[in-house]
């Protein structure tokens, strides 16, 4: 007697061009930049908006894994395995690249991983264990 044995057929992780990624995320700037100035404003406290508008991007992101940014684009996040983010890998990966805005060195180093990796995995991605796809 033969046994079938079932194998999952997995299409091959086709990376995100860096055009893509780059206009989700200005529009996630501009976004955040927004929620914050608006806040600011409002209450006059720029730690009151800045935690607002995380929170505001956390609550966004976890339940679909994309940002505004990635959603207009047509783009999200999982872990590096294909399974959905957890808060930790999420606050890791937008906590990585807030400090590589402040440490333009650290940017730089995240750009030239993203672009020598055949995943395109920026390295924000390596150290929260994320990749970046094309929604289906």
């Amino acid at each position: 007697m033969h046994q079938i044995e079932w194998v999952e057929v997995v299409p091959a992780h086709q990376p995100v061009p860096l055009v893509r990624r780059a206009g989700a995320r200005a529009v996630d700037l501009g976004v955040w930049l927004g929620v914050t100035l608006a806040i600011t404003r409002l209450t006059g406290s720029w730690i009151e908006a800045a935690l607002l508008a995380a929170w505001t991007v956390g609550w966004l992101v976890l339940p679909r894994g994309a940002t505004a940014g990635k959603r207009l684009f047509g783009l999200r996040v999982t872990r590096a395995d294909g399974t959905p983010l957890t808060v930790g890998r999420a606050f890791t990966r937008e906590a990585f690249l807030l400090v590589s805005i402040v440490i333009p060195m650290i940017l730089v180093l995240v750009v030239l991983v993203m672009v020598n990796d055949p995943r395109r995995q920026g390295l924000h991605d390596k150290v929260a264990d994320t990749l970046l796809h094309a929604s289906t």
